[in-house]
C-alpha cells in the first residue's frame, strides 16, 4: 500500500497545543479515531501541494503561521482555509472515482459547517 496523508477534524482547538507531539503508534491510532481521519493517497496529495501554497495554515500549533500543506509534518487549517482546500480538492475530485477523496470532501464540508479546524498529518 502506498503512503497516505491523513486529514481529520479538531472538535476543540487548543491555541497553545503542539499537535505534532504524539507518543507513538498507539497514541496516533487514538488521534486518528478522535479526529475522524480520512486517509488519502500521498500521490494525490503530492499533486495538490503546489496549489495550496497560498492557503493560510499553521505548522504544528497556532503559534506557527504557514501557507499550504507541510508534506512531512502536521498542518492545521482554519475553517476559512478549509473552504479553499475544498475548492482545490474539488477540482480533482470530480474526475476521481476514489471514494477516499469523496470522503475528504465530506470531511471538509463537516468542518466548514461546524466551523472547525482541520488537521493534516503528512507522511
Amino acid at each position: 500500500m502506498a503512503d497516505c496523508v491523513d486529514f481529520g477534524i479538531i472538535q476543540s482547538i487548543d491555541p497553545k497545543k503542539d499537535y505534532s507531539l504524539i507518543d507513538g503508534p498507539e497514541d496516533y491510532k487514538k488521534l486518528y479515531i478522535q479526529y475522524q481521519c480520512v486517509s488519502i493517497s500521498d500521490d494525490f496529495v503530492n499533486e495538490l501541494i503546489p496549489f495550496t501554497a497560498d492557503v493560510p495554515s499553521y505548522l504544528c500549533s497556532l503559534q506557527n503561521g504557514f501557507r499550504g500543506i507541510d508534506h512531512y509534518g502536521v498542518t492545521l487549517f482554519h475553517p476559512q482555509s478549509v473552504k479553499k482546500l475544498k475548492e482545490i480538492v474539488g477540482k480533482y475530485a470530480d474526475n476521481m472515482t476514489d471514494s477516499d477523496v469523496k470522503k475528504l470532501i465530506t470531511l471538509f464540508d463537516i468542518a466548514i459547517n461546524q466551523k472547525k479546524f482541520v488537521i493534516c498529518f503528512g507522511i
